[in-house]
């Protein structure tokens, strides 16, 4: 517990330092930005948002399949026209002068494709916002030679030619310039661009052999462009003006892919350079001047490096991959570069010749506050590797070999983090698979239509079903019941149960009797599961039939009167309802005064009356003490006609309630303390009451 706590503080650091080395040259950046360039960010740390929880069990969430073949970078992830949901977009390339830009919405759809009308690109398509409208727009290299500018809806905002074979492109705020800007690689040169119009700043004679990184790697308070290039060398050139700050040739051959910038491993308080390279190493370099401070010995060609903080020493340790020729020995590595030592290794063995490529991401898969490493392979998979151990978490089946490097982030919303490997023609999104469904859904908004209904009329049965928040299977039926009877089938109102939520209907038969009947309707999803009955009263009146009259007073108990359930007392009563012949609503008066309480009600308007055999219960609205809104119900039971002598003197109940609009109840009185039954009324302890029945 104690070092698990203590993870979380070295990350927590190690974010807000690399936040502040960041801040001076980032473009400006949303919180759904969450992957918007090559390796995440202007260092290529390939370190994702920690806030994203892991995935324990990857499932694939969708895939989609490009025209083209993608590049080996990475696909990016953010929401570009600011909608809140994210895009994914990926470079593709083909010499039939069809590649592009694909973006795809975040369920899997195409979303727009910009063609590049030459090869099209193999470049991380970044993103930032560079004409201030709030919106994302990519600025990349075609392999033609174009560097272009396309907005949020895949429209060309400019474009210049700079020669053939581009390369990279990263946007940041570089220079003193307003703005932000764009370095980008094609015909052997690199070019520093406004991105708001493609004005060239600067050029410089040297090709961008991998995706470079920014940082102020010197001290100088500037900028610096770091990336490898012809001749096995490591260049730094001064964003400002494209003059070289330093060069290193230390390396037997070239970088492969990117360099990524890490924390100050020599002590001088400048951030420090790692590169893997053809000749089987990795090397570490000095920020300030490019010297050589260390180099580890791999198994072959040293592909790309990701760096976080592993162990919790406050240090960036290193993962990068190498492979052997025949590719039976491939190897993901961790190097703590501060002790300069390897922390494990990791055999992936993939198909001969080439079995990972390009770099790791690094994530916290499995939650257990180290970071994870996240590398897609040649062989056709994608595996997550512990960061303590190297140990496989879990592997995954992708639809073609991978070189590009995975991305990670939220793409629906729940906080949790997908991976996104984009490989040959195919781009697959994985997600944690969902847990088991187990529960049933929750039916709600029951309506019966009409309620109050008259007798031997028909009603309308409706509600809705869902199991999106119990399990997120589809509804498979939907039924209901009357009184605790027979469970009967309802129908989706759309024709078919497929869907997470099914508003449903069914045709109640007509009562050809007057009463208050309880409807309960419930639905079972896909996976089997029942859940619980949401049930309404329906009230059944006879316009024809009795009415109802009483008059007298009550002992009404203790919690009767909701305020103050101490009070008890005497309580009167007198009320009179009736229909009107002809119409649907009765008509009359109810009083009820418990003097104790200084409560005084007096009704307004009534909705229905039913009246069967001895019992009778109306419902409506009306004041207290002249003021409000309150509802009622009124039971009245006459001894009288009590065909079942269940009872030989007369009982009464009164509930009064608020609701809110949520149809949340309030109780003020209720002298049958919530109980529904018969028995729950109350004696009178004087007067009468009558039920007029209906004349034969």
């Amino acid at each position: 517990m104690k070092r698990n706590l203590l993870l979380v503080v070295v990350a927590v650091l190690a974010l807000l330092v690399s936040i502040l080395v960041l801040a001076a040259g980032a473009a400006v950046a949303g919180p759904l930005d969450y992957w918007p360039m090559f390796n995440r960010d202007l260092q290529n740390t390939g370190v994702a948002d920690p806030a994203l929880t892991g995935i324990a069990f990857p499932v694939e969430m969708w895939s989609y399949t490009t025209d083209n073949a993608i590049g080996s970078g990475s696909p990016v992830i953010a929401d570009i026209d600011g909608d809140s949901a994210p895009e994914v977009l990926v470079a593709t390339a083909n010499f039939d002068s069809t590649g592009g830009i694909y973006a795809i919405n975040s369920e899997g759809s195409l979303k727009w494709k910009y063609p590049t009308g030459d090869y099209g690109t193999y470049a991380t398509p970044p993103l930032a916002d560079i004409d201030g409208d709030g919106k994302l727009e990519t600025i990349f290299p075609s392999y033609g030679g174009k560097i272009v500018a396309v907005d949020d809806n895949g429209t060309q905002m400019w474009g210049v030619d700079k020669g053939p074979a581009g390369t990279r492109s990263v946007i940041a705020d570089m220079t003193d310039e307003a703005g932000l800007e764009v370095v980008a690689g094609a015909a052997s040169k690199t070019f520093l661009l406004k991105a708001s119009d493609g004005t060239q700043l600067w050029q410089a004679d040297y090709q961008m052999l991998c995706d470079p990184a920014i940082a102020d790697v010197d001290g100088d308070s500037k900028l610096e462009v770091l990336f490898s290039t012809s001749g096995s060398v490591i260049v730094a050139l001064n964003a400002e003006d494209g003059t070289v700050a330093w060069t290193s040739t230390a390396m037997g051959q070239d970088a492969q892919n990117n360099l990524a910038i890490i924390s100050d491993i020599n002590g001088d308080g400048k951030p420090d350079v790692v590169a893997g390279a053809r000749d089987k190493k990795v090397y570490v370099f000095s920020g300030a001047d490019g010297i050589k401070l260390w180099d580890y010995g791999v198994v072959g060609r040293s592909f790309s490096a990701a760096v976080a903080d592993f162990n919790g020493d406050g240090y960036d340790d290193v993962a990068t991959t190498a492979t052997k020729a025949d590719g039976i020995e491939s190897y993901v590595y961790l190097l703590d570069v501060k002790n300069q030592t390897l922390l494990w290794q990791h055999n992936i063995v993939g198909k001969k010749y080439y079995s990972t490529e390009r770099s790791p991401s690094i994530a916290d898969v499995n939650g257990d506050c180290t970071p994870d490493v996240v590398i897609a392979g040649l062989s056709k998979k994608l595996y997550a590797l512990s960061g303590v151990d190297g140990s496989e978490i879990w592997t995954i089946d992708t639809n073609d070999p991978s070189a590009g490097v995975p991305a990670v982030g939220d793409l629906d919303g729940d906080g949790g983090m997908e991976i996104v490997v984009s490989a040959g023609n195919s781009v697959q999104v994985f997600t944690e698979l969902p847990p088991p469904d187990t529960q049933g859904p929750i039916t709600s908004d029951v309506v019966a239509d009409p309620n109050p209904a008259p007798v031997n009329t028909a009603i309308v049965l409706t509600a809705n079903v869902d199991d999106s928040t119990t399990g997120g299977s589809n509804i498979a039926s939907s039924e209901y019941n009357i009184d605790g009877g027979s469970f009967l089938a309802m129908n989706a109102q759309d024709g078919g149960f497929d869907q997470v939520s099914e508003d449903v209907e069914a045709t109640v038969p007509a009562f050809a009797e007057a009463g208050i009947h309880e409807v309960c309707v419930r639905g079972t999803d896909a996976a089997g599961n029942t859940g619980p009955a949401e049930c309404i009263l329906l009230v059944v009146y006879d316009p024809e039939g009795g009415f109802v009259t009483g008059g007298g007073w009550i002992d009404s108990p203790e919690e009767a009167y909701v305020p103050d359930p101490a009070l008890t007392g005497k309580a009167t009563f007198g009320f009179v309802s009736k229909y009107k012949k002809g119409a649907q609503t009765p008509e009359g008066q109810t009083e009820f005064v418990f003097k104790v309480a200084d409560l005084n009600f007096h009704s307004s308007s009534y909705d229905w009356l039913v009246v069967a055999g001895a019992k009778a219960m109306f419902k409506g609205i009306g004041t207290i003490n002249g003021e409000g809104a309150y509802k009622f119900m009124l039971t009245a039971l006459d001894a009288d006609i009590n065909e079942n002598d269940s009872f030989d003197v007369d009982r009464f109940r009164i509930k009064i309630w608020t609701e809110d609009a949520e149809g949340n109840e309030t109780v003020v009185y209720d002298n049958a303390l919530g109980d529904d039954s018969d028995d729950a009324t109350t004696e009178i302890g004087g007067g009468s009451i009558v039920i007029h029945t209906k004349k034969k």
